[in-house]
């Protein structure tokens, strides 16, 4: 399903009734505004649901670029990701990760490229947006006193984008608010600009990916 286009910014939001000044950013999907874009996706997102590899294959560029390709083994790459695994990762968890990006909507950067997920696509303050800030993808995620789901709660996110502090293990990380507090948020609530993320660009006979990646 296809999230709605959102203008995705405010500069406030609560939490227990105290304000603070943590960007809040909504999820958006800009696919909408081209038609083209929008059928591709679609048939993208079934052969992704279908974990169908040689349809995501056809769909990317030669040169697709891919995690930890430091042969440049492109589209190749891509396929043994999908179906062996690659580099310590079973081949579920590449297609859980594309999964995961293509639902949280997505938006298009200045060189006309179409990314998803919105975190990766917002066009963050400043020269360049902190990969390590975690937007909070959910309505009112819960900002935990200690990282542990049975601790106390502080209050709620809804979309927040605050900065973290350190990252405690792969499930759980201290952030600190705008007023000065800090709390703890669990991994299933929020996502980095630096986590994977898929990006696509119009050729000549189509779109077709270009990048499924990490980082910047």
């Amino acid at each position: 399903m296809r999230l709605p286009f959102l203008a995705g910014l405010a500069l406030a939001f609560s939490i227990s009734g105290a304000s603070a000044d943590n960007l809040k950013v909504e999820p958006f999907d800009q696919s909408a505004q081209d038609a083209g874009l929008a059928a591709f996706l679609d048939r993208f997102k079934d052969a992704v649901d279908d974990r169908d590899v040689e349809a995501v294959v056809a769909d990317a560029r030669p040169d697709v670029v891919v995690f930890n390709d430091p042969n440049g083994g492109g589209v190749e790459t891509l396929r043994k990701q999908l179906t062996d695994g690659w580099s310590g990762a079973d081949a579920d968890a590449y297609w859980s990760e594309m999964d995961k990006a293509l639902t949280l909507g997505g938006g298009f950067l200045a060189d006309g490229r179409f990314c998803a997920p919105y975190v990766y696509a917002y066009p963050l303050p400043g020269a360049k947006g902190n990969l390590s800030d975690a937007f909070v993808i959910r309505d009112r995620a819960k900002l935990y006193e200690k990282p542990a789901a049975e601790s106390g709660v502080l209050g709620h996110f809804s979309y927040a984008v605050v900065p973290i502090e350190r990252w405690l293990d792969r499930d759980w990380v201290e952030v600190l608010l705008a007023d000065g507090r800090k709390g703890y948020l669990s991994r299933k609530d929020f996502r980095i600009r630096g986590d994977y993320h898929l990006c696509f660009a119009r050729e000549p006979d189509g779109w077709r990916l270009t990048v499924f990646d990490v980082g910047e």
